[in-house]
């Protein structure tokens, strides 16, 4: 139970951390995106752009550490919850623009699979919440829920791709 507490601790701690250094180096790529979204008002868009940045890099850095645990895990969940609630909220609106998840990859597109992944990392980031010793089987059941929410949008598409390739392309 210890190797998974630390694998979802540092993962979930990586994927935060990584894209909060990504907006702050495409900030103002960034703060458009969320302008795009007109979830606040537009004067607002800068300042939030930067709470979500710190938020981002604080709470990615506290868990790839392992420091003040579990409220740096708590942080990130509710992280992820927002990003998750916004998503839905954009999509139920129609808005289908970027994500703005990360400046590293800007071709990422609002969609149900986006909200799947942030969900699952919200899951994933759980784990460490709950703490390494407690090893319940809700515990467990994150885990597989987690993993399957976050990978399988990537297998759907990767199987996609991989039966659309001519078989003679292929081999």
């Amino acid at each position: 139970m210890q190797l998974i507490y630390t694998g979802s601790r540092v993962l979930v701690g990586a994927v935060l951390a990584i894209s909060g250094f990504s907006k702050l180096l495409e900030f103002n790529w960034f703060v458009q995106t969320l302008a795009s979204y007109k979830l606040a008002p537009k004067v607002l868009t800068r300042f939030l752009g930067v709470v979500v940045v710190l938020a981002e890099l604080c709470a990615g850095a506290l868990l790839v550490a392992g420091r003040l645990m579990p409220w740096s895990a708590y942080g990130a969940v509710s992280l992820l919850v927002l990003f998750g609630a916004s998503v839905l909220l954009s999509l139920l609106r129609g808005f289908v623009g970027e994500c703005g998840c990360c400046g590293f990859w800007k071709s990422t597109r609002l969609g149900w699979r986006l909200l799947a992944r942030n969900l699952g990392l919200a899951l994933l980031a759980m784990l460490p919440a709950e703490g390494p010793s407690t090893g319940t089987v809700a515990s467990v059941w994150a885990l597989v829920i987690a993993l399957a929410l976050i990978l399988g949008p990537i297998g759907e598409s990767q199987l996609r791709k991989f039966f659309a390739t001519p078989a003679h392309v292929r081999l």
